[in-house]
């Protein structure tokens, strides 16, 4: 079972459709710097989900920034959390508090977070940047966190699902059916799932020009009331 997860979806309905757009854990932001990490819990809404796309512990697959901490097993990482259910919240707490922190001062930059549970730490995609890590560093000394580059980041694929959310009926209306749109964590791309792969990668683009758009296979879910016992 992969225990690698990543932070919540905010997702909205639209008729028979859901279209999940998917903010990275968007937390409301707040004046002032974050706390350093406390022992709390994680507030409702802000815990962890299920992902399969992460890399298993024990495996980077990508360059880590110089200066994070390196944890490449299933020990517990220097200054980190103690594995268990304990260890688990107060990581989804610190994965909060750093989000929150680099989206207020680095929305250029941050691209999302991912809970490595297994390997006891936080990983932070964002566009290469010295002075972003400096600050991670200096926000969180001795966290187990661990920066990877990302091609884009949170704010700017965040604007492309927007307007693809917003075009959703203009594409119905052209017979492609979009289903869901999410905003990967890593800053890879805007997922935009379909019934028709073929038709949406031909068409989406030439409306949107370069966007990072990965287009997968989903088709809609009917919502309908259970059935009365007869």
């Amino acid at each position: 079972m992969n225990q690698t997860r990543r932070m919540g979806t905010a997702i909205v309905l639209l008729g028979c459709t859901a279209t999940a757009v998917l903010a990275c854990t968007a937390p409301t932001p707040s004046d002032g710097d974050t706390p350093p990490p406390s022992t709390s819990p994680p507030a409702p809404g802000q815990g962890a989900s299920p992902s399969t796309n992460d890399p298993p512990a024990g495996q980077d697959t990508a360059d880590p920034a110089s200066g994070s901490v390196q944890n490449q097993g299933t020990s517990r990482p220097p200054g980190g959390p103690a594995p268990g259910p304990g260890g688990q919240e107060r990581l989804a707490a610190l994965a909060a508090q750093v989000e929150d922190f680099l989206r207020r001062r680095f929305p250029g930059e941050f691209a999302g977070v991912v809970l490595d549970v297994p390997g006891h730490a936080v990983i932070v995609y964002r566009r290469p940047s010295a002075k972003l890590d400096a600050a991670l560093r200096d926000r969180f000394p001795g966290q187990p966190i661990r920066p990877r580059d990302a091609a884009h980041s949170a704010h700017e694929l965040d604007a492309v699902a927007r307007r693809v959310t917003q075009d959703v009926h203009y594409w119905k209306a052209r017979g492609v059916t979009i289903t869901t749109i999410a905003v990967t964590p890593d800053g890879s791309a805007v997922e935009i799932g379909t019934s028709d792969v073929a038709r949406a990668a031909r068409e989406l683009p030439k409306r949107y020009g370069d966007a990072p758009l990965r287009f997968i296979t989903s088709t809609p879910t009917l919502i309908t009331p259970p059935t009365a016992p007869g």
